[in-house]
């Protein structure tokens, strides 16, 4: 099986294309029983040639299937290519408050035009669009049950597949506490999760904790700067900023404690991701009571969001530390089993399953 990926990440922003396609992508062809390619989507709605479609037995398109797309979709399904739609994030639910709601939900998008960068407003908002092409492709993947549910209104051949983490990346990191003695509370994330935060109670808790514990220092990762904040504990947050993948797993190797804010409708739909990575690293972890955090809830902590219950859970790990660092070491042995060298072949068996439904 030809298996070719068109991504929808750009450079300064990588990171779901990471998971949904380089990935896959690595491990199949490290396994070797099939061969997997990767190019951005929008070379591929261009018609650069540099994008093989010829080569591919199925074709695998993230997030952007615009309008647009639909006069290349049509064409390389007459010409018997398999065509799938990834979509890891709930746009037609997404609030104000992430950053991308300008364009899915507004249409405002920049172009490049003679005179410079300009910025122009769609007809239709893109999360209608993508509803269209959807419903052309001959199935979906995407990362949450929540998800899978949500699409079968529109196609039904919808299939879950899990985010996998690449062991060889996060290994190496693992383990590799803060020198300086701290205990570091954690969490990595985008600007999406704003109202994960807000709404939450975590904000107010951290400080509470941060009150009481001198040693205690708030590391925040990923480059949103309203997080900060909203937490508000002056000379006791850490801030990273942005960084590329591949250094984000030595970051995360630092965190004493992790946390997961979950809030409503539109946090149902996120993946198992941080969980994941947490239980990875032998992390002990802390996360709202949520889809995301349903699967590998009983090598964490679950809560029902309050101040007071973020503050406790917090509270008691800081004062049982080494045990609970000692429970998540013994969890480790469960994210080794959940690692894409590991479930390699159950994405494979996802896509051969679409194409036999297709024939």
């Amino acid at each position: 099986m030809n298996i070719l990926y068109l991504y929808a990440d750009t450079e300064d922003e990588w990171n779901c294309s990471e998971w949904r396609c380089a990935v896959p992508m690595r491990a199949i062809n490290e396994q070797g029983k099939h061969a997997a390619r990767m190019a951005a989507i929008r070379d591929w709605a261009m018609g650069k040639k540099d994008v093989d479609c010829e080569w591919a037995d199925i074709i695998i398109l993230q997030r952007l299937l615009m309008a647009s797309l639909i006069p290349q979709i049509e064409r390389w399904k007459s010409q018997g290519k398999v065509i799938v739609g990834e979509v890891d994030d709930a746009y037609n639910i997404m609030p104000p408050s992430v950053r991308a709601y300008r364009f899915w939900h507004e249409g405002f998008v920049r172009v490049e035009t003679s005179r410079g960068v300009k910025e122009v407003k769609m007809a239709q908002p893109p999360w209608e669009q993508l509803i269209w092409s959807m419903k052309l492709v001959h199935a979906i993947t995407t990362p949450s049950m929540e998800l899978c549910g949500d699409w079968r209104d529109y196609n039904p051949n919808v299939f879950y597949l899990p985010n996998y983490i690449d062991g060889e990346v996060y290994r190496p990191h693992r383990g590799k506490r803060d020198p300086d003695g701290r205990i570091l509370i954690g969490w990595g994330g985008s600007f999406s999760h704003n109202d994960s935060w807000a709404r939450s109670y975590l904000p107010e808790a951290l400080r509470h904790i941060a009150a009481k514990n001198k040693d205690v220092y708030i590391v925040l990762a990923g480059g949103n700067v309203k997080v900060p904040e909203m937490v508000n504990i002056k000379d006791r947050i850490l801030v990273t900023g942005w960084m590329p993948h591949s250094k984000w797993p030595a970051v995360l190797s630092s965190f004493d404690i992790g946390l997961i804010p979950l809030a409503g409708i539109y946090d149902r739909r996120r993946s198992w991701l941080k969980s994941l990575e947490y239980t990875f690293m032998g992390i002990p972890w802390i996360g709202s009571i949520g889809p995301p955090t349903r699967e590998l809830a009983m090598y964490g902590t679950t809560i029902t969001n309050s101040v007071k219950a973020w503050e406790r859970a917090i509270e008691s790990c800081i004062n049982h530390l080494e045990e609970r660092q000692a429970e998540a070491k013994k969890n480790v042995d469960i994210g080794e089993k959940l690692t894409i060298q590991q479930n390699v072949n159950q994405v494979i068996k996802v896509y051969s399953t679409i194409i036999e439904s297709v024939k």
